[in-house]
């Protein structure tokens, strides 16, 4: 999965839909095309668990307004939209120049790019 365009739409899905749980970000992500070539392509089950893990990392990384209960059955994220910072965020990966320096520069670096790495590359570029 490219987690770049999956870190760029979780982004976009909660700044135009406002979920205010996980399970409503799901909802919503089904009205992307972005969403139904994913599933189709690796699965339900693994589209939805790199989007929590997204989700999990924004929330950690202040990117998102939001937090995480951990329950016995499942964790329960609670999603209050982005933050100043996650904003500019999808602001720059909404520019297409710094989306492909980005690119490059994760492919430089030599390392393999994951969920976690997508932010770190992406405030290193920024700040």
């Amino acid at each position: 999965m490219d987690y770049f365009e999956l870190y760029k739409l979780s982004l976009r899905i909660i700044n135009d839909n406002h979920p205010s749980y996980f399970q409503n970000f799901l909802d919503s992500s089904m009205s992307y095309n972005e969403t139904s070539n994913l599933r189709k392509k690796f699965g339900d089950e693994s589209v939805i668990d790199t989007f929590m893990e997204i989700i999990k990392n924004q929330i950690d990384d202040n990117i998102i307004k939001g937090s995480v209960t951990l329950t016995k059955d499942d964790d329960l994220i609670s999603i209050n939209g982005l933050t100043t910072l996650g904003h500019e965020y999808l602001k720059q990966l909404d520019n297409q120049k710094f989306f492909n320096k980005l690119k490059s520069i994760a492919k430089s670096t030599g390392k393999q790019i994951t969920v976690t790495t997508v932010s770190s590359l992406i405030s290193k570029l920024l700040f």
